[in-house]
Formats: C-alpha cells, structure tokens, sequence
C-alpha cells in the first residue's frame, strides 16, 4: 500500500509538473529544473493587504485563509 501511494504520488507529481512547466527534457540538469522552476510556476503576485477607504476590508488587520489536505489516512 505505501510504495503504491509512493508510486502514484511521483508519476502525479511528473505529470502535474508536465502540464504546468513543459516537459523535463527541457531542463539541462536538475540545478537548471530549480533555477528555472519557480520562474515559470510563480503569478508574481502577493497578499493585498492595501485597500480603498471604503472598502469593508480597509479596517481588518487579520484574514481567514484555507488550507487544502488530502489523503489522509488513519492508522493505529
């Protein structure tokens, strides 16, 4: 069961990553991949945390943020 979910995780983990950067031949080398990498994946973009004055938002100081997990297995 572990080195299933093993297997599938790195063949997802490619695919993904297929879809999203381009195909690993594009890479030299594995530095060349890490150097490049977030490049490509990254929006750029950061928290707003500047609104206009009569925004709701322009007086909160703290903000509710999700955090998505899955495959979650129980065990003894």
């Amino acid at each position: 069961m572990l080195s299933n979910f093993a297997l599938n995780t790195v063949m997802s983990t490619i695919e993904v990553e297929k879809v999203f950067s381009g195909d690993p031949a594009f890479y030299k080398n594995d530095d060349d991949k890490i150097k490049r990498y977030p490049a490509i994946l990254s929006t750029g973009d950061n928290l707003r945390t500047d609104f206009n004055d009569n925004d709701p938002l322009t007086e909160k100081d703290t903000f509710n943020v999700s955090e998505l997990n899955d495959n979650e297995i129980q065990s003894q």
